[in-house]
């Protein structure tokens, strides 16, 4: 069975900056670090643009495919809090199933609510479970989407980023 690679480019840069601050080399372990927190902005990047497609196909009517964007922003911001907190036994889950499995992002979401001592994101990852599952009116679409915008905003000041 091919072993899946769940690290990431920041994942393999930070490492790699360690290794060189650890030798005492701080130039090359400081270009390593900026190159790590370009590639944690591209993610956040990334949700956030799944945002704004998912807001363009709501604003069109496309219920169905802002539904499935919205959901993989949250997805996204998950997968940012696993890395950020390094929640080291639900990156060994996903590394055992070989995937993101619904039963694993709900046990990072648990998790991440302990670490962080807020029931809050729970309660924000089941409206991108609701919007994933039930086929809403765009009414009430709108208003799961703004619980997902909260978790994706909420993973970005976690992650230490400024969104505007």
């Amino acid at each position: 069975m091919e072993s899946i690679n769940l690290l990431s480019a920041s994942d393999v840069l930070i490492r790699e900056a360690d290794e060189l601050l650890e030798k005492g080399d701080i130039v090359q372990a400081s270009e390593k670090y900026y190159k790590a927190a370009e590639e944690a902005i591209k993610l956040l990047v990334k949700t956030l643009n799944l945002i704004r497609e998912a807001d363009e196909l709501l604003e069109k009517g496309d219920i169905v495919q802002a539904s499935e964007k919205y959901y993989k922003a949250a997805e996204e911001a998950i997968k940012l809090l696993v890395k950020t907190l390094n929640l080291k036994d639900i990156i060994e889950k996903v590394k055992e199933e070989g995937y993101w499995s619904l039963g694993v992002l709900h046990d990072a979401v648990t998790e991440i609510a302990k670490r962080l001592s807020d029931e809050e994101i729970i309660d924000l990852w089941k409206s991108a479970i609701v919007i994933l599952t039930v086929n809403l009116p765009k009414d009430v679409l709108v208003i799961e989407a703004e619980k997902v915008k909260r978790l994706v905003e909420l993973s970005d000041k976690i992650a230490n980023f400024r969104v505007d």
